[in-house]
């Protein structure tokens, strides 16, 4: 088989320091050459770039999505509900 290693060095999804070293670690220690020796075809890609996000922004940036999303499906609910109604009338 072949497989291709790509790191993405991301915190966004951690509440702990350090995640984002993970990939580099696990090519320190060896992960490329225990795939070829189970019989793998291996090619590390390397990391993919991923800005630095400060702690207080990336929770920030989830509560506006969070917030965002709530909005959206309050609005979805508020015009279904309004049809209904609006049918129920029209009877």
């Amino acid at each position: 088989m072949k497989i291709n290693v790509i790191g993405v060095l991301l915190n966004l999804g951690c509440d702990r320091e350090g995640v984002e070293r993970a990939p580099n670690h696990l090519r320190e220690r060896g992960l490329m050459q225990v795939i070829r020796k189970n019989g793998h075809r291996a090619f590390d890609l390397g990391n993919l770039y991923v800005p630095l996000v400060s702690e207080a922004d990336k929770f920030a940036r989830q509560q506006q999505s969070d917030a965002e999303l709530y909005e959206r499906q309050r609005k979805a609910e508020a015009e279904k509900l309004a049809a209904q109604f609006e049918d129920q009338l029209t009877i």
